[in-house]
């Protein structure tokens, strides 16, 4: 009776420990970084941490906090592209499949990112970037080209812009600091509330187009007439701040 019941506890202990021990699985690869110029990845649910500077070797380490049969990753390379995404298979929502990625990526390469919910965090790279949230945070320390980027309801800020600039906003704040302004180009955000904080050079020349039913614009740079570089806000309730750099 006694060896029985232990056995039986043994079992029931070991259902309980094994999708605690699937739940905490890492995965990581590597590629040739030489031979990749873009990166794409589609993740459900985690952060997303990209690092730049990493000529040598391409290094994705996956941590899978909520991941069960149900959720699949998949990394592949393709010629010069490199895409990861995480999926659900089945109708029924049976996990989260939550994971969190770190990437380290050589410096100039141009960035896909995709994400539900969680927060996104690059530094270090050089080239354009294109970002889809749903919910969470997004922090770009980077040279970036071109940004082009939607959200539901986030939380951006983004430092060293030197072109043209699109973003599409639920709600959340904005915090954009251009390191160098283009003659010409634009930087161009509709949002249905928030508040929207732009810092430009000095000595920038712009136009400004403000549209807004319950926000206010206020101007240290001040608008110049048929200036190459526009600045454009389209929302139902949000403010646009736009600062002179210190």
């Amino acid at each position: 009776m006694f060896v029985g019941g232990l056995m039986k506890f043994a079992a029931l202990l070991a259902l309980f420990i094994s999708p605690l021990a699937l739940a905490a699985e890492t995965e990581v690869k590597e590629f040739d970084a030489k031979t990749i110029h873009s990166f794409d990845i589609e993740n459900l649910n985690g952060n997303i941490k990209i690092e730049g500077g990493h000529e040598e070797k391409i290094v994705i380490t996956a941590e899978k906090t909520d991941f069960t049969k149900s959720c699949r990753l998949e990394i592949k390379q393709k010629g010069a592209d490199l895409d990861v995404k995480v999926s659900r298979k089945g109708v029924f929502k049976k996990s989260d499949c939550t994971t969190h990625f770190t990437v380290l990526l050589p410096k100039v390469i141009e960035l896909e990112l995709k994400s539900g919910s969680g927060n996104i965090a690059i530094t270090g790279t050089k080239g354009d970037i294109d970002f889809k949230i749903g919910n969470g945070q997004v922090t770009i320390d980077a040279d970036v080209h071109e940004l082009d980027g939607s959200a539901g309801n986030a939380d951006i800020n983004v430092k060293s812009l030197t072109g043209k600039t699109e973003l599409k906003m639920g709600s959340g704040t904005v915090k954009a600091a251009y390191a160098a302004l283009p003659a010409t180009g634009e930087f161009e955000i509709k949002s249905g509330s928030g508040n929207v904080e732009l810092t430009l050079p000095a000595d920038a020349k712009i136009q400004t187009s403000f549209i807004s039913v319950g926000g206010k614009m206020t101007n240290e740079v001040g608008d110049t007439p048929n200036a190459g570089f526009k600045v454009k806000l389209k929302s139902g309730a949000a403010n646009l701040h736009i600062k002179k750099a210190l």
